[in-house]
């Protein structure tokens, strides 16, 4: 069995209100997972727990910025292969001529 992508063919980015609602559900799910790793980091310092015990607030920070970024990056792969969102962000080879 071939697996061909986007999974679902009749809901890709083609208006305004789609491109819109799946963005939308992109951001949501982004924000929440990040929100949920801020909160197991300042858990478990709470906890004093082996990894994140005695680590300053910048390197907390910085730990939960890029899970952040890579937590987009998966959300945002993920929504290409099931609806083929973000095909369109794809800059050409060439410039157009009136650059």
């Amino acid at each position: 069995m071939k697996i061909t992508f986007p999974l679902i063919k009749n809901f890709r980015a083609t208006t305004l209100r789609r491109a819109f609602f799946i963005n939308a559900v992109a951001v949501a799910i982004i924000a929440a997972l990040t929100i949920e790793v801020r909160l197991y980091v300042y858990k478990n310092a709470a906890k004093k727990s082996l990894f994140f015990y005695n680590v300053s607030h910048l390197n907390k920070v910085i730990f939960v910025i890029t899970s952040s970024f890579i937590i987009a990056i998966i959300v945002y792969l993920l929504l290409y292969l099931i609806t083929g969102y973000g095909g369109g962000l794809i800059a050409p080879l060439k410039p157009a001529p009136w650059n």
